[in-house]
């Protein structure tokens, strides 16, 4: 599922286009408040390899029981609401908040993926002041790990 249609989210959506077999992807759902924008990442999605797009009308139907989730949008208010609206065991990037006040997951969705599951950033100083943990409370904070971690 992506949430977004702009320049970046069509950069993201290609490169996975780009790096999946034939067959592994069979649908990408599209939200964007913009839905011109949406039906144009047609020409992204590879519908010539049996890949459908879905433009969809609400965030929730764009990512409800999706495995890979990319949130790409200028946002100021949590578009993915409840975490009952991701599948339990995907994966989601949230691209969009990149300065403080930004933010694409709704309140307590990032509290429920840290503590059910994993938050992997680039570098922990970064992401809580200005990605989606910038709304994390503090005590929180030490369960973030870095690409760092997981790579070694």
């Amino acid at each position: 599922g992506v949430l977004g249609a702009g320049v970046v989210a069509r950069l993201i959506t290609g490169m996975i286009m780009d790096v999946m077999e034939q067959g592994e992807i069979e649908e990408v759902r599209v939200w964007s408040r913009t839905k011109g924008n949406a039906e144009g990442m047609r020409d992204v999605v590879e519908v010539d390899k049996g890949v459908s797009l879905v433009v969809c009308d609400g965030c929730k139907e764009a990512v409800e029981g999706c495995d890979l989730v990319f949130t790409v949008t200028p946002s100021r208010v949590g578009l993915v609401e409840n975490v009952d609206w991701l599948k339990g065991n995907a994966i989601v990037v949230a691209v969009g908040s990149d300065t403080p006040g930004k933010r694409e997951l709704g309140v307590g969705v990032v509290d429920d993926i840290i503590t059910h599951g994993t938050v992997i950033s680039d570098t922990i100083p970064n992401v809580v002041k200005l990605g989606e943990c910038q709304y994390l409370p503090p005590s929180l904070h030490n369960k973030i790990i870095t690409f760092g971690d997981v790579l070694t």
